[in-house]
């Protein structure tokens, strides 16, 4: 089948592409499993078919990975890429080695040197759209540099060599890239993600960058919308255990609907029965998925998230420090002739008549060593 060759799969691109890039919200909707507000959809489509690359910001979990992988679905079903997106993610020790490419042993060569293509490079070779997840992980500026120039439709001139001498070169045009030129065509696109509740411990994108992007943000649901999404995706997680007031939350602290579908997901693995899912399967929630959100937030806040978490699980009460901590306090024996509370007594005083025998044949008696 001639899509199963990259050649083939070039020429009937060629063919068959689209003259003018062309991408509608229910294009990217179709293939979401839950709905993004329209006019979000709409900046996605308008700034894509106008001819620039985007990054897609928001906070953890609000789906912008999801929404990046829609938008390369969409671009496939429509003939703009020749597959359904390339997906990496950045790291901090990425250089123009990962990004570019560079020079690596030939295996067929006798230990000769030739040039490998880096992941853009290939995504525009291949003529596939690329997705780089958490792209302010790499230092932008020294990974991308080179294709600052091309982003902005100038060939850039490479300083890596062919075989025969020549400088590999990066051009803007619809041509099928040869040995000494790659061809980033029209209708190709990269699209970054960008979790800004990090972007003070990571690298800093630079205006130069950001100039050849359009920055969009991906808001979190209102709580309406995040039940729903819930209800729908996980059906069979019981809301009434007061975990539907946590979605209160976000309005101190943004917590995309990813954090509270794995938190959904794991209440129903304690318990499959929604009616048999507790107050106690959502405190383990709140502490295993929920509390790392709220690191580093003043004490201010903290306090009203924590009012918050007291009034959908009131058994289990919480302070400030406990808070930070993510510790959830335990509750109260409630009955005051509870057996082992009783034996309580019994056990402490057992234990020191242990300690008190464990000092008598462990201490050291010379006049014993002697004889």
């Amino acid at each position: 089948m001639v899509w199963s060759v990259d050649g083939g799969k070039k020429k009937l691109f060629k063919l068959i592409a689209p003259p003018k890039l062309e991408i509608t919200e229910k294009d990217i909707q179709k293939n979401l499993s839950f709905d993004i507000p329209v006019h979000i959809l709409l900046q996605i489509c308008a700034a894509i078919n106008s001819g620039k690359n985007i990054i897609l910001v928001g906070a953890p979990g609000t789906g912008k990975t999801t929404v990046a992988q829609a938008i390369c679905k969409a671009a496939y079903f429509k003939l703009f890429s020749l597959g359904t997106g390339m997906f990496t993610t950045a790291t901090s020790d990425w250089s123009t080695f990962d990004t570019v490419g560079g020079y690596m042993p030939n295996v067929n060569g006798r230990g000769s040197l030739e040039f490998s293509e880096g992941i853009i490079t290939r995504a525009i070779n291949r003529r596939e759209w690329l997705i780089i997840d958490e792209i302010n992980r790499a230092d932008i500026d020294k990974a991308l540099g080179p294709f600052f120039s091309v982003f902005s439709q100038h060939e850039v001139v490479l300083p890596f060599k062919t075989q025969k001498g020549d400088n590999l070169k990066i051009k803007p045009g619809t041509k099928t890239s040869t040995a000494d030129t790659f061809y980033m065509h029209p209708l190709w696109r990269l699209i970054g993600t960008m979790n800004d509740f990090d972007k003070l411990s990571l690298y800093e994108i630079s205006y130069a960058f950001m100039r050849r992007f359009a920055i969009i943000r991906i808001p979190i649901p209102r709580e309406s919308e995040l039940k729903n999404i819930i209800s729908t995706l996980v059906p069979n997680c019981n809301l009434d255990t007061g975990f539907s007031k946590l979605f209160k939350i976000s309005k101190h602290r943004e917590i995309g609907p990813s954090v509270f579908l794995d938190m959904a997901k794991y209440i129903i693995n304690r318990n499959q029965d929604p009616a048999a899912q507790t107050a106690e399967h959502l405190r383990e929630a709140i502490e295993l998925f929920l509390f790392p959100q709220f690191e580093g937030l003043s004490r201010t806040i903290k306090k009203e998230i924590g009012n918050i978490i007291n009034d959908a699980i009131p058994m289990y009460p919480l302070n400030d420090e406990r808070l930070e901590f993510g510790l959830l306090k335990l509750p109260k024996m409630e009955s005051e002739n509870d057996s082992l509370k009783d034996d309580i007594p019994k056990i402490e005083e057992a234990s020191k008549e242990i300690e008190i025998v464990h000092e008598e044949e462990t201490s050291y008696d010379p006049d014993k060593e002697t004889n």
